[in-house]
């Protein structure tokens, strides 16, 4: 009987190691299957290498500036920057202050110069959080894995996303050093009012360079990346308060600052100067709104960018345009224009008048403005350069003295007669039944005529009659391609069909000698064209840019 008892024990004792050793195989292929299934979806899905250069542009300057010569030297044209809704001014690393950066660490990842891009401690944690639910919220990201997620722009709640953020955070941390991956993350992070970045930031909220900011400061700047509208210093000050002493709490636990400081700043309300530089629209010079037409211009047409792509990097890619403004005579040019009383009166639509001032020898546009009165808005309507009007008596010399002079057509003492070339007929009125005299054509202002006259003198009073002579010898086609090609008017119609089939041209004698033209030419072109004047040979193309470039201090 006791035999038989202790051959039962036997038999269930081996039942149950065979069973254990079952289960234990069950579990190592399980475990082995979904690591395999893991690996494969990892090789599948998952990149593992982070293209670090991506994360170094990042923290580009997302403000364009200006510059034009003073005193032999380029200068910064002070409130010309423009940007778009974000703003980010770089700061190298070593200028950034030492409590700033404690700050942070303190606050968003206490153990950032010990692990290699994950905190595995605060990922299970997280991990048993989300299972549990003992805390309503707990951060897992690391410093290097919020840089990930504001450089990628991913930040959807899956599995795939929290694991691809793993391989590039770790991979960023085999890539660059430690004060690189601070560098670019406090370059970047968003910080509420547009800002992108610690610089952006100090400059908005308290108008100072990092290096003039104090540890009470740098809590508050610290304060805002959780919840960036929530910890605004200043729509919500006495959240930003809340959390920045937490972040004081924290750095004195982490031994960043000592008793003494923490006492000192622990209840300091920080004072917030909003800068009017980076707050609110700046409205733009006639100048820097021309620029940047150009410089989109310029970018569509040599490089090959769609008005979209042109325009987003003029206004987020930092670029560094060095113009030809002489700032003096633009200043002057600003404060007439700007003053009513310095033109002509009167209800209804005010009529409008522009200026381009430029050096006829280099082509370079040294002063602008694009309507009367004050500048109220930016990228409006500008009559100097966005307004085709028929030019007047202003295009004879460009359109008949000069190209017949050139080809030796006339001199300045060749001799015309002042007369009409039309003198018209007689016509029927069949409103009032009478005889119409003809009107001679054209009439000079006065309608006075001189009989027999020099170029010199014709050109002096600008006669209407000798520029149609003088082109009848030149030949309107001559006048026309001299005009279009040779100076540069491509605003002249040489032959457009309208939509009820009008056929419409420049290439006529009320056009070229009188400046009649159907839609006309503006300020720009006309102002160009007369370089050629001095030049003799060449007219000189108006300019306004020396150069321009990506902005990336080193």
């Amino acid at each position: 009987m006791a035999q038989t008892l202790q051959d039962k024990r036997k038999e269930r004792r081996r039942r149950a190691m065979i069973s254990l050793v079952i289960i234990c195989c069950s579990v190592l292929i399980l475990i082995g299957s979904l690591t395999a299934i893991f690996l494969v979806y990892v090789k599948n899905h998952i990149d593992k290498e982070a293209d670090v250069e991506m994360y170094r542009n990042a923290c580009n300057e997302s403000i364009t500036r200006f510059y034009c010569m003073e005193n032999g030297e380029y200068t910064e044209l002070a409130g010309s920057e423009i940007y778009s809704t974000e703003k980010r001014l770089y700061a190298p690393y070593e200028t950034i202050p030492k409590m700033l950066v404690d700050a942070f660490v303190a606050i968003e990842d206490k153990r950032f110069y010990e692990h290699s891009g994950v905190d595995w401690y605060r990922t299970l944690g997280a991990g048993a959080n989300y299972i549990f639910k003992f805390r309503d919220s707990f951060g897992a990201s690391t410093i290097t894995q919020q840089l990930v997620k504001n450089v990628t722009g991913n930040d959807d709640y899956t599995v795939q996303r929290k694991l691809q953020e793993i391989f590039y955070a770790k991979s960023l941390e085999k890539q660059l050093e430690k004060w690189e991956i601070l560098e670019i993350y406090l370059n970047i992070i968003n910080l509420s009012q547009g800002c992108r970045g610690v610089r952006a930031a100090a400059m908005t909220y308290f108008s100072k360079e990092l290096s003039e900011l104090d540890l009470c400061e740098c809590a508050c700047i610290a304060a805002i990346t959780q919840n960036p509208s929530y910890y605004d210093p200043y729509l919500n000050p006495e959240n930003n308060k809340e959390r920045r002493q937490v972040i004081l709490d924290q750095m004195l636990i982490e031994g960043y600052i000592n008793t003494e400081e923490y006492n000192k700043y622990y209840d300091m309300d920080v004072e917030i100067n909003m800068s009017e530089r980076y707050t609110g629209e700046k409205i733009n010079s006639w100048y820097i709104d021309m620029v940047i037409d150009d410089v989109r211009d310029d970018l569509c047409e040599k490089i090959g960018y769609s008005y979209e792509e042109a325009s987003d990097l003029i206004y987020t890619g930092g670029l560094q345009i060095y113009t030809l403004m002489d700032p003096e005579i633009q200043n002057i040019v600003e404060k007439y224009y700007s003053n009513e009383a310095n033109f002509p009166g009167g209800g209804g639509i005010k009529a409008q008048t522009s200026m381009i001032i430029m050096d006829p020898y280099t082509g370079d546009i040294l002063a602008v403005a694009g309507g009367r009165g004050e500048k109220k808005a930016n990228r409006i309507q500008n009559y100097a350069t966005q307004t085709l009007i028929p030019s007047g008596s202003v295009i004879k010399p460009l359109s008949v003295y000069a190209p017949a002079l050139e080809l030796g057509l006339i001199n300045y003492a060749s001799v015309f007669d002042d007369v009409p070339v039309n003198f018209g007929k007689y016509n029927l009125d069949p409103m009032k039944g009478e005889i119409v005299a003809p009107k001679a054509w054209p009439s000079n202002a006065p309608s006075i005529y001189h009989g027999l006259v020099n170029v010199n003198y014709a050109v002096e009073v600008s006669l209407n009659t000798v520029p149609i002579k003088v082109l009848e010898l030149l030949g309107k086609e001559n006048s026309f391609y001299f005009l279009k090609e040779k100076l540069g008017m491509e605003s002249l119609i040489e032959e457009l069909t309208l939509e009820d089939g009008t056929v419409i041209t420049d290439m006529d004698t009320a056009a070229l000698a009188l400046g009649q033209m159907n839609y006309g030419v503006t300020v720009r072109e006309i102002t160009a064209a007369y370089t050629i004047l001095p030049m003799k040979e060449n007219f000189a193309k108006a300019v306004l840019i020396q150069r321009s470039s990506i902005r990336r201090e080193e």
